[in-house]
């Protein structure tokens, strides 16, 4: 694991994150946003290889109000 962030906890060697993004893919889903916060930098760097293995289009967007929760997000 990389990280204490839990979008890449390893479950049987696969990260959390590439779980979630790989069901939509096989399924045709081509386009991908991955909202980062804490430890964006880390996440960011990881998705994005991520997508460069697994050959899909993915973008990070970086949430500084990430202690707000959702309504942080928002605004």
């Amino acid at each position: 694991m990389r990280g204490n962030s839990k979008p890449l906890v390893s479950v049987f060697g696969v990260p959390l994150i590439e779980r979630v993004v790989r069901a939509p893919s096989v399924a045709g889903a081509d386009e991908f946003y991955v909202v980062t916060g804490y430890q964006g930098n880390l996440v960011k760097e990881s998705v994005e290889d991520m997508a460069a293995r697994l050959g899909i289009n993915l973008q990070t967007i970086h949430n500084p109000n990430r202690d707000k929760g959702i309504p942080g997000f928002a605004q």
